[in-house]
């Protein structure tokens, strides 16, 4: 379980987190969401263990972050930032391999060779592979970035449960298609046991894919539950200031603008 324990983060004063508590489960995906400012991107920072709050804790299986070691805690999360510099002319393949640094001479080679390889294919990136990165389009950066952080929670011949994958606007950047690429390799990844925690803007890809919803609103959490018990158009209306409706999609709520 990845949990974070009455987290409270300030910067110059103001609370970018406030008291936040909630556990994640293995084998689901989280969504947060919020609007800008709500502290979904504090929150994730937090939950890598990139960031140590001022009051609480995260914690993975009951361990504080603080007290895991750098390697090993590499080796069972990764996490894809929502700003990614990559100045270096690397190859995308390159840039993939990157993601197998924590697991370095544990399996050899050519069973790193062969994540790299699954990596790339779920993220669609494998007709990319020797395009340097710098060459790349801001969408098909990001797909190599997610197939990075892939090709570090996957093990050769394993499922990767009880890992965690924590993507940051994973679909900004993408088109259509591959707004449902990405997202529909994260349920497969779920599926097989791995903890996903990802931040969406869009509140009816949050609906159709999520299975549970973490609504943030000035540093609070407002809400936590499936998407049909926190995306009531109420809620919305008020957490984000604007007119909502809502339908129902294939038992799935679906938002719009009134």
């Amino acid at each position: 379980m990845l949990e974070a324990v009455e987290v409270t983060v300030r910067a110059r004063r103001r609370a970018l987190l406030d008291g936040v508590s909630l556990a994640l489960r293995p084998g689901e995906i989280t969504a947060l969401i919020g609007p800008n400012g709500a502290g979904k991107s504090t929150l994730m920072s937090v939950l890598s263990g990139h960031r140590r709050p001022e009051r609480g804790h995260a914690a993975l299986d009951g361990r504080p972050l603080a007290r895991w070691d750098a390697l090993a805690l590499a080796r069972r999360r990764a996490v894809m930032a929502q700003e990614i510099a990559l100045a270096f002319g690397f190859t995308v393949r390159e840039v993939v391999m990157l993601g197998r640094a924590p697991h370095r001479g544990r399996h050899g080679r050519e069973a790193d060779a062969a994540v790299v390889a699954r990596a790339m294919a779920l993220a669609q990136v494998a007709h990319l592979a020797e395009r340097r990165y710098p060459s790349l389009s801001g969408g098909e950066r990001q797909r190599t970035m997610l197939a990075r952080a892939l090709a570090q929670v996957i093990e050769p011949d394993e499922e990767p449960a009880g890992r965690w994958l924590l993507l940051d606007e994973p679909t900004a950047s993408l088109d259509l298609a591959h707004q449902k690429l990405v997202l529909e390799a994260a349920v497969g990844l779920a599926r097989a046991g791995c903890g996903l925690v990802v931040v969406l803007h869009d509140l009816n890809l949050a609906a159709r894919f999520a299975d549970r919803v973490a609504m943030l609103s000035r540093g609070r959490l407002v809400a936590l539950g499936t998407p049909d018990e926190v995306l009531s158009a109420e809620r919305v209306g008020e957490v984000y200031g604007v007119g909502m409706t809502r339908l129902e999609l294939d038992g799935r709520p679906c938002l719009a603008f009134v």
